[in-house]
């Protein structure tokens, strides 16, 4: 009974931190246009503005007779923000725009910022029953255990996240709040 008991809050907590939750914070991110402008038609392009308002951002190549392409605003959040949504403050002023990030709950990889903290032989390891009992292990020529910065995880992996969790005694309860 108290397995298929764990088994369901587990399932039911991967649930709930796959879908993004939304509360009432958001965070407005600058976007990269010419960022957007390589993703979309290639290295010879860079973004341009080609009038006086937010709607005339172009993609343009770098030669002698220049091409203009469209500038895809919300791919460049989209690819730039998970979950963001595209965004303009002022019609009439063309650097108005941001990406939006509503306050939503993310999956932390614990495993991938160990790797990306101390390198790819380390690997996480729960050496406890709290939230607070993840560590970062390596097994060279002896056990080396270090500590995993969970903000961190989130910065590296959602860019503008703080480590939360739900449950102290839930090891598996951290996620991403942005």
């Amino acid at each position: 009974m108290g397995k298929k008991l764990f088994v369901l809050s587990t399932i039911s907590l991967s649930m709930i931190l796959m879908f993004p939750v939304e509360n009432v914070t958001a965070a407005r991110m600058e976007v990269d246009f010419d960022q957007q402008c390589k993703e979309q038609y290639g290295s010879n392009y860079r973004a341009e503005l080609i009038g006086n308002t937010a709607l005339d951002w172009q993609c343009k190549t770098k030669k002698k007779l220049p091409i203009y392409r469209k500038l895809d605003m919300k791919a460049a959040c989209q690819n730039q923000y998970p979950f963001s949504d595209t965004k303009y403050s002022d019609f009439n002023t063309p650097d108005s725009w941001f990406c939006e990030i509503n306050g939503a709950q993310f999956e932390l990889d614990l495993n991938k910022q160990c790797k990306q903290q101390y390198g790819r032989k380390y690997q996480v390891e729960l050496r406890g029953a709290t939230v607070l009992d993840w560590q970062c292990k390596t097994e060279q020529k002896r056990t080396i255990y270090e500590t995993v910065n969970v903000n961190d995880a989130c910065q590296n992996q959602y860019g503008v996240s703080t480590a939360r969790y739900s449950y102290f005694y839930a090891p598996d309860s951290w996620f991403c709040e942005v």
